[in-house]
């Protein structure tokens, strides 16, 4: 309620006092950038003042944070989660890894981001990295003819294409990575970029416990992908255009794999995955039953539904619990499981403990 009440008076400060400010015409969208930063430094200076961890600035529709680099720098320090979601940076906000030096938890979804720097994940102890989501609309107040308007606009999600080399060689020890919706294509660099081009060196995150690549483009994942993150325990790769997944079975450790939405024609072998209790198959090209559930004491879920199993191969599927949940059909999805961050934010609850 508190937080709904401040960005409802923003609204209002911004429609009434920052708007005529900047002169703003009908139907502009340029931005005084001393009034912007005066408001930012408005946002944050309570929280900061406070010793707050947490700032929350989402959905303020911020061009920069040229506000922070003053006065308010000497508070960012104790700030370890921030939430930047739906402000529509065209670029990454230049300066923020080095003034949030201390962020575990950032939260970047709904910026339209293409890239992020070369250096990124190398001055933030980070944990949990949220740089997923897709477009989105959201309310717009502005002045015209000095009457408040209301309107709809689109935020773009991101679109990254590759994941920065820092982040990816453990620099930064994350444990929680969402890019989903983005357009990530491979997780190495193209062969121009990195001659050797050697996944094993490039790739190094042995924290990761969740990670979610579902709706990107990937075709195929790097064969010592599992090898360089041997403690996953969620892995969600739905919406992609996979073929097959070599070495799954090396993560003993996995509880909850999704790799829905796919090609493959078929599973490896299961039965290693010991501590496996989601397996999600829907809306593939198999043609053979996953091999190996047998074996897999703690499976609670197995989904097969839309693939191309006849009815012996689905008399295959033989589970070690029998209370365990096989699904050869299709079945209606509800609005609140079909939401992707509420469906992502109850899996790594329900495995990992994290809210």
């Amino acid at each position: 309620m508190v937080s709904f009440c401040k960005k409802f008076f923003l609204l209002i400060f911004l429609c009434f006092v920052v708007v005529p400010a900047c002169g703003m015409q009908t139907g502009s969208e340029n931005t005084d950038p001393d009034v912007e930063s005066y408001v930012l430094h408005q946002l944050v200076q309570p929280s900061l003042v406070s010793g707050a961890e947490t700032l929350d600035l989402s959905d303020y529709r911020l061009q920069s944070i040229e506000g922070l680099k003053d006065e308010d720098e000497k508070y960012l320090s104790s700030v370890k989660k921030l939430a930047l979601k739906g402000n529509g940076f065209k670029e990454f906000p230049e300066g923020l890894s080095k003034l949030f030096s201390s962020v575990e938890v950032l939260y970047l979804p709904y910026n339209g981001l293409e890239s992020l720097p070369d250096d990124f994940g190398s001055c933030m102890p980070l944990r949990r990295l949220i740089l997923g989501g897709e477009n989105k609309e959201f309310l717009r107040g502005s002045i015209q003819d000095g009457r408040l308007h209301i309107s709809r606009e689109n935020i773009p999600g991101n679109k990254l294409q590759e994941l920065p080399e820092l982040l990816c060689r453990g620099k930064a020890m994350l444990e929680y990575l969402d890019v989903r919706g983005n357009n990530i294509k491979r997780l190495y660099p193209e062969l121009q970029k990195n001659p050797s081009n050697r996944f094993s060196l490039w790739w190094n995150m042995p924290n990761l416990q969740c990670v979610d690549f579902s709706d990107n483009d990937l075709k195929t994942l790097p064969a010592d992908f599992f090898k360089r993150s041997p403690n996953l325990r969620v892995l969600l790769l739905s919406g992609n255009k996979l073929t097959k997944l070599s070495n799954l079975t090396r993560v003993r450790k996995l509880q909850h794999v999704d790799v829905s939405n796919n090609q493959l024609t078929e599973i490896p072998y299961m039965g290693k995955m010991t501590s496996l209790r989601e397996l999600i198959v829907h809306h593939n090209k198999l043609n053979t039953a996953p091999k190996g559930v047998e074996r897999l004491p703690f499976l609670d879920l197995i989904d097969v539904s839309d693939n191309q199993l006849s009815s012996e191969e689905l008399a295959k599927i033989k589970p070690f619990d029998p209370k365990c949940v096989v699904k050869p059909e299709s079945e209606m999805v509800s609005v609140v499981e079909s939401n992707w961050l509420t469906r992502f934010g109850m899996i790594v609850t329900k495995h990992l403990g994290v809210k």
